[in-house]
């Protein structure tokens, strides 16, 4: 599916929980040492379930909202001594390197911080009475991230029902191609300034305070947080596709009226 056509938005929502199970999976019958052995270090077993669920959602004009979902799961086991948890920078690359194979990057904002919680939930487990004379501690963690692929049908259409609609399709005049790439600024949903390089010339973008509840006039569709989006000189902003195409239709912004040239 990953050849699903005119994605518009991507949206990605992520979440993880961990779970002792040194219980579980030891006998019922297992009989408790009372001190553990320093000739055999405990053992701490980690085991990583990454379940990627995708859901193409495919909205149109004509039908009904369609959508297409499957799930990858990818899992991943290590065992290690339990003293290792005490040193962060080991522990911390071999439990990065295990988030890699069920695919999560460690660049990754919410890595490091998975790493973490399995380092400091490890030491938990092996502080708790209960779990003394194991020579083998689980801990498995559940990840679940969700890709919701959006796509749209065309704005064009949507722009030729609009014009339609208000009766104002005809005798409209087009801003000029040279026009329209003068007045469109493009800007990034966020908040702040930030430098960024574009070719061989570095030059300050600026960025524009906006949720994901603020959206084109156009198409009506939300912005993305930290998505591009195309401003004109009034400030209202859109999605660039969408502004281009109503721009070839008419040389006037659909909000405001601002106009924009006509001229080669």
């Amino acid at each position: 599916m990953e050849d699903f056509p005119a994605i518009h938005h991507d949206q990605q929502l992520f979440r993880f929980r961990i779970q002792d199970i040194t219980a579980q999976l030891h006998n019922l019958h297992h009989v408790h040492n009372q001190s553990r052995s320093s000739v055999q270090p405990v053992q701490f077993h980690v085991k990583l379930v990454h379940q990627s669920q995708y859901k193409y959602i495919n909205h149109s004009l004509n039908t009904e909202t369609t959508v297409i979902e499957f799930t990858k799961t990818k899992t991943a086991n290590r065992r290690f001594n339990m003293d290792m948890l005490k040193n962060y920078c080991e522990a911390h690359l071999i439990l990065s390197s295990m988030l890699e194979v069920v695919g999560i990057n460690r660049r990754d904002a919410f890595s490091g911080h998975i790493v973490e919680q399995i380092i400091e939930q490890g030491l938990i487990i092996g502080s708790r009475v209960s779990n003394v004379g194991h020579k083998v501690l689980w801990l498995c963690v559940h990840m679940k991230k969700v890709h919701l692929k959006h796509r749209y049908e065309p704005c064009m259409q949507l722009i030729e029902r609009i014009l339609m609609s208000n009766g104002i399709n005809e005798g409209m005049v087009p801003a000029s191609d040279s026009a329209i790439e003068k007045v469109l600024k493009r800007v990034r949903v966020g908040d702040g300034d930030e430098e960024e390089e574009e070719g061989r010339r570095e030059r300050k973008r600026r960025q524009i305070c906006a949720s994901e509840s603020d959206s084109c006039t156009v198409c009506m569709e939300e912005f993305n947080e930290g998505s591009e989006i195309a401003c004109m000189p009034c400030s209202h902003l859109f999605h660039e596709t969408c502004i281009v195409t109503w721009l070839k239709q008419s040389h006037y912004c659909p909000v405001c009226r601002f106009e924009v040239s006509t001229d080669g």
